[in-house]
């Protein structure tokens, strides 16, 4: 099921037959988390009131949205700029640092 939401999406390329499976349709370093995020979650959260009131920007705050607004900026702008490499990579430390402390 994920994997055909991904291909679905034009994440994934589906190959059958022998050998097959399913492949990148662009190099990972081109796709981002929120790439992936889109396929499955409502985006439109990220843009969202903090607790949930109709009309809150700039103009019309919440007591929240001065607080709130730059996190939330923060996260989408980390998922729009993070790839899946960098991802892997951070991971790929993560796993060397720990082999390295045993």
């Amino acid at each position: 099921m994920i994997f055909h939401a991904l291909s679905r999406a034009k994440i994934l390329a589906s190959q059958k037959g022998l050998g097959g499976g399913f492949v990148f349709r662009k190099p990972p370093e081109e796709i981002t988390l929120w790439d992936i995020i889109k396929v499955f979650d409502d985006v439109e959260v990220y843009d969202e009131c903090a607790i949930g009131w109709e009309r809150c920007d700039d103009d019309h705050p919440c007591p929240l949205h001065n607080t709130y607004k730059p996190i939330r900026e923060k996260i989408k702008e980390f998922l729009q700029k993070t790839t899946l490499t960098q991802l892997v990579e951070a991971a790929e430390r993560k796993e060397s640092y720990k082999k390295q402390k045993t």
